[in-house]
């Protein structure tokens, strides 16, 4: 309708025009003529921006209620997107809470009734065999100790993999000691600790994170890397605990484990990952071919969210 209205006035504006042209070149009153002109076309401009005016004035409410819209829906699907996420979030964080239940709950029993029963099969066979001057039955209780006491370390190593009871027990600082001389004894390699004497007191959940992000990174570092050194280094500050493990290994490109091109490493990685979003946290892994590798996890003192 408005531009029916501006191409309507501009076609009166050129009629007008030509026929005071006309008249003005049969009566030779050009200067005269001229004038009214210009006054024509300052009136067709001036119509012609006022049209345009309201006519943008128009699509601006037209348009205005589907930006609303848009905007809203637009809200609604970050807002769901959110929310999804978060929801996410706490159920990765309460399966990893039961998968750490369950894991004590198996090192208990491995601990309090295998173990225990090794050792008192240990004993009895030990005093057994104290008592007995027959070299064959000597010889074979012998033998049956070496495989009762290879039986007690297996157990100590499981229930230690399972969930190291000292991490209850002395907190985050010891167990990293720990791990740290267990999965390097006898390997040759330099390993160079950086760890606060006294981190103040943590969550359990960080804690579990923190050592199982150690463990995977580790184990990662000595499976794939070969390295000739390690170094690990945890920060505690007010808020957050910043827990640094670095190799010299082979490296790798973490982009291609993660899709999936390595066909190695890559559940390690997203277990990584997935253990310090699940407490609201973030890891970061650089790495490359022939240039070592650096896991750098951040996790909040007080994870986000309930547990249950």
């Amino acid at each position: 309708m408005v531009l029916a209205l501006c191409y309507a006035a501009f076609a009166a504006v050129w009629i007008i025009a030509i026929d005071l042209l006309v008249d003005a070149l049969a009566s030779g009153t050009v200067a005269h003529t001229t004038k009214g002109l210009l006054f024509v076309a300052g009136t067709a401009i001036a119509l012609y921006a006022l049209l345009r005016r309201q006519a943008s004035q128009e699509a601006d409410q037209r348009a205005q209620p589907h930006l609303a819209d848009e905007r809203t829906e637009d809200r609604i699907a970050l807002a769901r997107a959110h929310r999804s996420s978060e929801e996410m979030r706490l159920l990765s964080r309460r399966l990893l809470n039961a998968q750490e239940q369950e894991r004590r709950d198996i090192a208990r029993q491995l601990h309090d009734q295998l173990g225990q029963t090794l050792t008192v099969a240990r004993l009895l066979v030990e005093s057994t065999l104290e008592q007995i001057e027959d070299r064959d039955v000597s010889g074979m209780l012998q033998e049956a100790m070496k495989a009762l006491e290879s039986g007690l370390k297996e157990t100590r190593t499981l229930t230690g993999i399972l969930r190291p009871p000292m991490l209850d027990d002395l907190g985050l600082v010891p167990t990293l000691r720990w791990l740290m001389d267990r999965s390097t004894a006898g390997a040759g390699i330099e390993v160079t600790l950086d760890l606060p004497p006294d981190p103040g007191a943590l969550e359990s959940e960080v804690d579990v994170a923190a050592y199982r992000i150690a463990q995977e990174a580790i184990g990662n570092a000595l499976q794939h890397g070969a390295p000739e050194r390690l170094f690990i280094r945890l920060r505690v500050r007010s808020r957050v605990l910043t827990l640094t493990i670095e190799d010299d290994g082979c490296g790798f490109d973490p982009a291609q484990v993660l899709d999936g091109a390595v066909p190695f490493g890559r559940s390690g990685l997203l277990g990584i990952r997935e253990r310090a979003r699940a407490l609201g946290g973030a890891v970061r892994i650089r790495s490359l071919p022939g240039q070592g590798t650096v896991v750098r996890a951040i996790l909040p003192r007080r994870p986000r969210g309930p547990t249950a």
